[in-house]
């Protein structure tokens, strides 16, 4: 199971700042997001581009795949 971390989004150019209001809208808890990751499943779930994103550049990380 892969899980998302805030690097992950900050590496896709997302700023954390502006990432609240879409974690808010969507019920998730931002604070733990950044304390913890979100898996996989949850973000995918959503049917968000955000969310879609956000997984395949964990699962690129996990691969040793950090660039692109």
């Amino acid at each position: 199971m892969t899980t998302v971390t805030l690097q992950d989004c900050v590496d896709l150019g997302y700023c954390a700042r502006a990432m609240r209001p879409w974690f808010k809208t969507h019920g998730l808890d931002f604070y733990a997001f950044v304390e913890q990751g979100l898996d996989e499943e949850t973000l995918l779930a959503l049917d968000d581009d955000f969310a879609v994103k956000a997984v395949e550049r964990a699962r690129r990380r996990e691969k040793g795949k950090t660039n692109g």
